[in-house]
């Protein structure tokens, strides 16, 4: 693909919260959360400007990504019963059900005891990997943009054998109080472990208390609003940036 890429995908910047993938993207590289690359750019048709656009890069064809298929959300997909609702993006025609990771990941994960969940977690799951991205959605206000029924992906990790989350199209809301864990059933199950939850804590809490880290994200944030700001005050092609 050009520049190494292999899929461009272009989003009208309400749909992606305009600076907001930028700064999650930022977050992740100092929580070591894989996200994917976004930055804002102007598409050209025919000569002709279309306005201020969302480039955000398309899957690696080559890593095993298990995630839901573009279907209405019926319900909780994290459970072996939905496990149909699933895909490998590396091979989609790959039927769910001959996949051994997705198979003994979701039984565990919906079909498990908590001692067997306990025990087994650590040779499936990358457990770090899901407290330092639970971490990172717990600063975007909530789980329920990426939850039980929507925005899931997890990479099997070839070099450990463990699946561990991708930050995908989060949300960025107030933090008004306690943060409601339900909608998300492992980072639910791996907090109610005494263990689990401390070293969550610990994740979150040396960011939080890290001064440096709130200069740093606030002048990200800034720097982005005044670098997109002109492109967004000079495209009239849309409802949205017209208005």
């Amino acid at each position: 693909g050009l520049d190494g890429k292999h899929e461009f995908r272009f989003f009208i910047g309400e749909d992606k919260g305009w600076i907001k993938a930028f700064l999650w993207n930022h977050v992740g590289r100092k929580l070591d959360v894989p996200t994917l690359a976004a930055e804002p750019v102007e598409l050209w048709v025919n000569g002709q400007s279309m306005g201020t656009y969302i480039l955000i890069d398309g899957w690696n064809p080559n890593q095993n990504i298990f995630t839901l298929q573009n279907i209405p959300p019926e319900g909780d997909r994290l459970t072996i019963r939905s496990i149909d609702a699933w895909y490998n993006r590396k091979d989609p025609s790959q039927p769910p059900r001959s996949i051994p990771e997705l198979v003994r990941f979701l039984t565990l994960v919906s079909a498990s005891s908590d001692q067997e969940f306990r025990k087994a977690a650590g040779t499936l799951i990358d457990i770090d990997a899901f407290l330092r991205w639970a971490a990172m959605t717990t600063l975007s206000g909530n789980f329920h943009k990426q939850s039980n029924v929507d925005n899931l992906n997890f990479l099997l990790n070839e070099e450990t054998g463990k699946i561990q989350p991708y930050f995908f199209d989060g949300d960025l809301t107030l933090l008004t109080g306690s943060i409601d864990v339900s909608e998300h059933r492992i980072i639910n199950r791996l907090l109610s472990h005494e263990p689990w939850r401390q070293q969550y804590e610990a994740i979150l809490k040396s960011y939080v208390l890290n001064e440096r880290n709130l200069m740093e994200d606030l002048a990200f944030y800034d720097g982005e609003a005044k670098r997109i700001l002109p492109s967004i005050y000079r495209d009239t092609t849309k409802i949205q940036t017209s208005s």
